[in-house]
C-alpha cells in the first residue's frame, strides 16, 4: 500500500535552490523519511521540464519517484501534497500549487525555511513583480 503523503522534490531541481541550503534539506528530509517512516510517503515528485535532479540513486531505489505531469502519478492513497520549496519566485503559482491539488482533494501543506526576504526586501526582492509574488 502506497503512503498518503506526495513530497514534492522539485528544490532538488530548482535553479535557485539546488546544491544550497533547500535542496540539500528537502533530499535529506525525503531520506531520513525512507529510513525511518517509508510507509509514509506513496510519491517523490520531481519536474520534467526542470534541469535533471543529480545523483538520487537512493530514492531512485524505492520505485517512488516520479515526473509531475498529472494525476495519474499520484496513487489513490495520496492524501497530501507537501512543497519542499513554496518560494520559487521565477515560478507560476499553479505549478507550485498544481491544479491536480485540488482536482484530487488534496491538502496542499509547505515548508517555510526562513522569512529573511521580507526584512531585506531590497536585497532580495527588488523587483516589484517578485515582491508581489512573495506577498
Amino acid at each position: 500500500m502506497s503512503g498518503p503523503l506526495a513530497l514534492d522534490l522539485r528544490a532538488i531541481q530548482s535553479p535557485d535552490h539546488r546544491g544550497r541550503g533547500v535542496g540539500r534539506y528537502a533530499y535529506e528530509l525525503a531520506l531520513a523519511l525512507e529510513r525511518c517512516r517509508p510507509d509514509l510517503v506513496g510519491r517523490y515528485l520531481l519536474a520534467a521540464d526542470w534541469p535533471p535532479p543529480g545523483d538520487i540513486e537512493p530514492l531512485l531505489a524505492t520505485g517512488k519517484v516520479a515526473y509531475l505531469t498529472d494525476a495519474r502519478v499520484l496513487p489513490e492513497t495520496i492524501r497530501v501534497f507537501h512543497s519542499m520549496s513554496p518560494f520559487e519566485l521565477g515560478v507560476p503559482t499553479g505549478a507550485i500549487w498544481p491544479a491536480l491539488v485540488e482536482e484530487r482533494g488534496l491538502r496542499f501543506s509547505a515548508t517555510v525555511y526562513d522569512l529573511i526576504p521580507l526584512r531585506h526586501r531590497d536585497t532580495y526582492l527588488a523587483d516589484p513583480g517578485q515582491r508581489r509574488r512573495y506577498a
